[in-house]
């Protein structure tokens, strides 16, 4: 027995040796065999990571390239607007684009839609029947309604992100349709919400949401953070997570993180699409 250990120690060494002469004459380490051949260790290598790299590029690309979009189709609706502001004949507000501090009653205003630029931004629910803007820096904030949609739309203007401190105040019994929140280099905070749909896109900016309630919610983060309560309990879910570099976890369980991930799981009947591209998600239940 101690001479079959000898020997494995003699042939280890002798290999080790053999090893370092021939890469010092210029050979290749081969250890990988595909496509009828054996290939080096250094080609392999490089098309595993390659491979990892693309994908994972890809997926943050994806995150990157959503928010950008969703920005991109809020500037096209502001300027919509500017062309041709909708009229909504039982409004306070009726239609018209307004700066600065605002409050308005509404009947027909079944959905919102927010861009949020530098600044820190809270959402709550007030104790009568009113919508509402207050707070510091609103003079690059331009908001409207254009049929039965609120629309809320940061402008940069230079301003200072500390010089911004805003509050939206919806009303007291107000369930929305549909929910579009885009958070560019912001933080902001969400009130309890309930929709049908719920889109938010969060680019460099963070998130905190308490109890989000609807069928079906997607949640796309770029280099930011989200943190968001669900109505519910988690097998109330079905999903579809993808991320790059970035980390998705559920009542504290991983879902995906570090290099390129993607899964699909749960079956219940209310959808959550997320993707998270170098930032984090994090989700809770309320049961």
């Amino acid at each position: 027995m101690k001479f079959l250990a000898k020997l494995a120690v003699v042939v280890l060494i002798l290999g080790g040796i053999l090893f370092a002469a021939g890469h010092a004459m210029g050979g290749s380490v081969y250890s990988a065999w595909y496509n009828g051949a054996l290939h080096p260790f250094r080609e392999a290598f490089s098309i595993g990571w390659s491979s990892w790299q693309n994908e994972r590029g890809d997926i943050v690309n994806d995150a990157k390239d959503a928010a950008r979009d969703a920005l991109d189709d809020a500037r096209d609706a502001l300027d919509d607007a500017r062309d041709a502001v909708g009229h909504h004949p039982e409004s306070e507000h009726t239609g018209s684009m307004q700066n600065g501090e605002t409050a308005f009653t509404d009947n027909r205003t079944k959905n919102l839609a927010f861009s949020l630029g530098r600044g820190e931004y809270t959402i709550v629910r007030g104790q009568d029947d009113q919508f509402s803007i207050s707070g510091t820096g609103l003079d690059a904030l331009t908001n409207w309604v254009d049929g039965d949609t609120w629309n809320i739309f940061y402008e940069d203007r230079q301003s200072k992100q500390e010089d911004r401190k805003v509050t939206i105040t919806l009303p007291q019994n107000f369930r929305p349709e549909q929910v579009e929140l885009n958070i560019g280099a912001a933080s902001a905070a969400l009130c309890a919400l309930g929709a049908d749909e719920i889109e938010v896109n969060v680019g460099a900016g963070s998130l905190t949401a308490d109890a989000l309630d609807a069928e079906e919610l997607e949640l796309t983060v770029g280099a930011g953070s989200a943190d968001v309560k669900l109505g519910g309990g988690w097998s109330d879910y079905r999903y579809d997570v993808t991320s790059g570099m970035g980390s998705v976890t559920a009542n504290g369980i991983t879902l995906t993180e570090g290099i390129a991930g993607e899964v699909a799981a749960g079956s219940g009947s209310r959808h959550l699409n997320l993707a998270c591209g170098m930032g984090s998600i994090n989700l809770t239940t309320q049961a």
